[in-house]
């Protein structure tokens, strides 16, 4: 073989080889391409959604404001979009009365939206968790002609009605109470014993109710004021709104913020006992109980510094 052939042969190789290199290159290149790809893909609709996490017991204009603050949607679009739910696309929405706004329903959560989305989809959103959340705490409970039969409770004074039960808005707004007037977990207590208290309170709730006495809950007077103190002024106590709990009997016109599943499950199945009266001793926030106003006072001394 002559040396020109051998060398046309050895290139040839050579050209080959090197072509054989580039192929499995460029494939290499291709999938790192597309791993990276679905990579920045992935990273993009990270980048393109938001978390917001709701607390529970804000209200409303808490909620907005927030997300108004996560640059997602703006206040104003909120307030235009929760006018423009229609109630009768949601059954636990039959019974608020048609002024009432959604207060209540809003449930407080974690959740994740999309940093472009719109109020109304976010709205959607938060209803629909509701509507999860409320039907899993009823569970058990029972409904007869659209009320809540509460065992133990079947003479409610609900304002101008008696009634054997609870309606949904009733429920809503009962547990809204009973979130602002509890512990939260963390705060001294467990989420087992937190939620035996707000069942406590909720059936001390509904025994005030039954009785026809005054609820007399400072939660409500603070959602007047704003003013968020453990205890309202005496003055603050004599305000004339519906809302004042000390003013007047039944339930307020409607829930002062939007509760927890915890809350929900609370009155739902509350627990029944003699207890008309309840405190939290300060600065500790440990709850006591009693089953008269004398018994309530002398608590009152004891505990509250």
């Amino acid at each position: 073989m002559s040396k020109k052939l051998k060398f046309i042969i050895v290139v040839l190789l050579v050209l080959i080889l090197g072509l054989i290199a580039w192929g499995l290159i460029s494939s290499i290149r291709a999938k790192i391409s597309a791993r990276e790809a679905r990579i920045r893909q992935v990273e993009n609709a990270k980048l393109a959604e938001s978390k917001i996490t709701l607390i529970e017991g804000w209200t409303n204009d808490e909620i907005f404001s927030y997300i108004e603050k996560q640059n997602v949607t703006t206040k104003p679009e909120l307030l235009k979009a929760e006018s423009n739910i229609n109630a009768s696309d949601y059954a636990f929405l039959q019974d608020k009365p048609k002024k009432a706004d959604l207060q209540g329903f809003l449930f407080p959560d974690t959740y994740k939206v999309a940093k472009t989305g719109t109020a109304d989809s976010i709205l959607f959103k938060l209803l629909n968790t509701f509507e999860q959340k409320f039907s899993l705490a009823a569970s058990g409970s029972s409904l007869k002609a659209g009320y809540y039969q509460l065992s133990g409770y079947e003479n409610l004074n609900l304002k101008n009605r008696v009634s054997s039960g609870l309606t949904v808005y009733d429920v809503v707004t009962l547990a809204s109470i009973v979130e602002r007037e509890t512990g939260k977990p963390g705060e001294n207590a467990s989420s087992s014993r937190l939620q035996t208290e707000r069942q406590t309170v909720a059936g001390i709730f509904l025994n005030r109710l039954e009785a026809g006495q005054a609820l007399q809950s400072d939660a409500t007077v603070n959602f007047i004021t704003k003013a968020g103190l453990a205890s309202p002024t005496l003055d603050q106590t004599k305000i004339d709104s519906l809302y004042n709990t000390y003013k007047y009997t039944g339930l307020p016109p409607g829930p002062i913020g939007n509760p927890s599943y915890s809350s929900l499950y609370a009155v739902l199945h509350p627990i029944k006992s003699d207890y008309l009266y309840f405190l939290h001793s300060q600065p500790e926030g440990v709850i006591y109980y009693a089953k008269t106003l004398d018994e309530h006072n002398k608590n009152k001394a004891k505990y509250l510094k």
